[in-house]
């Protein structure tokens, strides 16, 4: 299972605009996400997950 902090390591280098509407999620929960405003939803960091498991970037 990935943590919160590898999750964040892996989105710092990618565009978070891109990857919400990609993952199906709205760039102000990534980018809540991102900067501790709050605990994301684990919906959110499942949709995200599978965003980056389809593209081939996490396993």
């Amino acid at each position: 299972m990935m943590t919160l902090d590898e999750l964040k390591n892996i989105l710092s280098t990618m565009n978070l605009k891109q990857v919400a509407r990609d993952a199906g999620v709205h760039y102000n929960a990534i980018y809540r996400l991102m900067n501790g405003g709050t605990n994301p939803s684990y919906e959110t960091v499942q949709k995200i997950i599978a965003h980056l498991e389809i593209k081939g970037i996490v396993k």
